[in-house]
């Protein structure tokens, strides 16, 4: 089982290690950084982000009630590149924890992502979707993919606490600590997905070719 914690609040740059949700911890950035251009990984593995971007004014830091993070703007191509890392197996477990903040509910917005842009979409994902939360794991769209949406839609300008739980060809949600009903759209996932596509937080990888 494996955990990852793209969470946007104010920490110390350490985690302790006796807290549960350290438990089988695979990757935390915590954006405590508050400015430049790297996201540091607390995990013990040394994720390192890196920001990207196709746009003049790529991103910029901030805090708010929800505490430090990154606006990340729209219609660009924005991220921070963790590198080819975290290929997961089909009947591995995984947990994603993130806290976020909607400007919109339009469109598709990367939470965190390591999947192609184009067809056969090959790659893993937690996106939000039209406002509603969606986990991906996609071996060969359209025939061999598992998909479920979060029947909850977030609204604008509030914070909120999110997570996907994932296991063989199943997911569960959790929006402020409350499980959430979902809609599978395909659950016929069935091999393991090893891609050179990078690991992306707040979008996905624009070279996304499997």
């Amino acid at each position: 089982h494996g955990a990852i914690m793209p969470i946007l609040k104010p920490t110390f740059p350490r985690l302790q290690r006796g807290h549960p949700l350290a438990r089988d911890l695979i990757g935390a950035w915590t954006f405590y950084e508050g400015s430049g251009p790297r996201l540091y990984d607390l995990s013990g593995y040394a994720r390192l982000g890196t920001w990207r971007s196709d746009a003049a004014s790529p991103h910029s830091w901030g805090s708010s009630e929800i505490g430090l993070g990154v606006n990340f703007p729209a219609a660009s191509k924005t991220f921070f590149d963790l590198g080819d890392v975290l290929n997961f197996g089909y009947q591995q477990s995984v947990t994603i924890a993130a806290r976020i903040r909607l400007s919109s509910t339009t469109g598709t917005k990367s939470i965190i992502t390591k999947q192609a842009r184009t067809m056969p979409y090959g790659g893993w994902g937690l996106d939000v979707v039209s406002g509603k939360l969606r986990y991906s794991y996609i071996n060969n769209y359209p025939s061999n993919y598992f998909q479920s949406t979060c029947d909850t839609t977030l609204g604008t300008s509030t914070p909120y606490d999110v997570a996907a739980v994932y296991t063989t060809n199943s997911a569960s949600f959790y929006i402020d600590g409350v499980a959430q009903t979902a809609t599978v759209g395909a659950s016929s996932a069935n091999g393991d997905i090893n891609t050179s596509i990078n690991l992306c937080i707040g979008g996905r990888d624009p070279s996304g070719t499997q």
